[in-house]
């Protein structure tokens, strides 16, 4: 072959590679733009049934809505599957039906509230920061009435704002999360209403540490860091924000959790030990809140990097998550936590898996926590909050 046509030859194929690799690029571009553009209607369509179908009168997001009707359930729907699980749910609550809809209306409310700041912040849509607000105020107001019992006490708002004062339930999971989004809304707070965040944060703070930062669960066991270590999530958010923002006094109190954290640590890095999606949830959430206000221990983003490592592996290919062998919704809640992971190194992976779980979870039908579904099988209101608050973190 001549030098002439060498070139030739030369030319045509690098040519072609070229091509290739612009049609290659083009089609990645395409399919990303499809997705993107699926994901926004997603994004609306579940923006939609959260205002018209989650949020109650007094701004909290329902945990729990029927199937059958799209609205909160009834005793006659409630009544002929009140087995034992839905029994313990509500072993000190007159109406079963009330506390299945708020079981974790706080968790709801409190990622609800954080999507549509979110929200506000890249669209400048007021709606989002009216939203937002009513959720906030919501998660005051259901504190306002735990004072009924003792300042700090946030309840469990079962059967609604209304009666969550006659209410025996609390949990790490639905103070981490609302604390979580008090913290967030804190550039939008009237002077007043900050005073009044700041001062739930106190009452929480010294809640706790009157109780040796324990506290019985359903009169089944006591929850302490030592063993519980998702309490971690809250102790130290918590404590982190009274010591900066009131009183550095507070700080003192962080000491004792060095067992615990140093446990959560090794206990992360280790795949198969029964890490759940909503457990992992709090530790993003809580160590991110730590952080943001001062935390400096390097083991928080240890343990959120590798928690959400360990999630991951219970997603397969198709963006469907799994606990005990069982399909759930709760998938979202992991991806929720995408973009708090300090370290940038598998961004780009984390967020392939979270858009791939936000694209599979597309329907209120696929919004089911089949942890519930030998009693009553309901639309996973929390679930649909942490898709729109997985959305809009990874629009910032």
């Amino acid at each position: 072959m001549n030098s002439t046509l060498v070139r030739r030859h030369f030319l045509a194929a690098g040519l072609g590679g070229v091509i290739a690799s612009r049609m290659g690029g083009l089609v990645a571009s395409t399919e990303r733009g499809n997705s993107a553009k699926r994901l926004d209607e997603i994004a609306g369509y579940f923006q939609a049934f959260a205002e018209n179908r989650l949020l109650d009168a007094d701004g909290l997001v329902r945990a729990y809505v029927s199937p059958l009707t799209l609205r909160p359930f009834t005793i006659a729907e409630v009544s002929p599957r009140y087995d034992k699980l839905l029994r313990d749910i509500c072993q000190n609550f007159a109406d079963p039906a009330g506390a299945l809809t708020y079981e974790n209306s706080l968790m709801a409310t409190g990622e609800f509230a954080m999507s549509q700041i979110l929200r506000f912040q890249k669209s400048r849509v007021p709606a989002a920061l009216h939203f937002a607000r009513r959720s906030v105020r919501a998660i005051l107001n259901v504190a306002r009435e735990g004072r009924h019992y003792m300042p700090g006490y946030l309840p469990k708002p079962h059967g609604g704002l209304a009666a969550a004062r006659y209410s025996h339930e609390m949990s790490t999971d639905q103070y981490t999360k609302a604390i979580a989004a008090l913290d967030l809304w804190r550039p939008f707070a009237s002077p007043e209403e900050w005073r009044e965040v700041e001062r739930f944060f106190c009452d929480a703070a010294e809640f706790f540490i009157a109780r040796g930062f324990r506290f019985p669960w359903r009169q089944k066991l006591i929850v302490e860091p030592q063993v519980h270590l998702h309490a971690l999530a809250l102790y130290l958010p918590l404590l982190q924000l009274v010591g900066t923002l009131v009183d550095p006094r507070y700080l003192q109190h962080l000491a004792q959790f060095e067992r615990p954290l140093q446990t959560a640590l090794e206990r992360s890095r280790i795949a198969k030990v029964g890490h759940r999606f909503n457990e992992i949830s709090l530790f993003l959430e809580g160590f991110d809140v730590a952080i943001r206000n001062g935390h400096q221990d390097p083991r928080l983003p240890q343990v959120m990097q590798h928690m959400f490592a360990r999630g991951a592996e219970n997603i397969d290919k198709n963006g469907i998550g799994s606990e005990g062998g069982q399909k759930t919704s709760w998938a979202v809640r992991l991806v929720a936590g995408t973009t708090l992971i300090r370290d940038a190194q598998e961004l780009i992976q984390r967020k392939e898996l979270a858009e791939r779980v936000l694209l599979t979870y597309d329907h209120v039908n696929q919004m089911r926590v089949r942890a519930y579904s030998d009693s009553v099988d309901g639309i996973d209101g929390t679930g649909m909050a942490s898709w729109l608050l997985t959305y809009w973190r990874l629009q910032q």
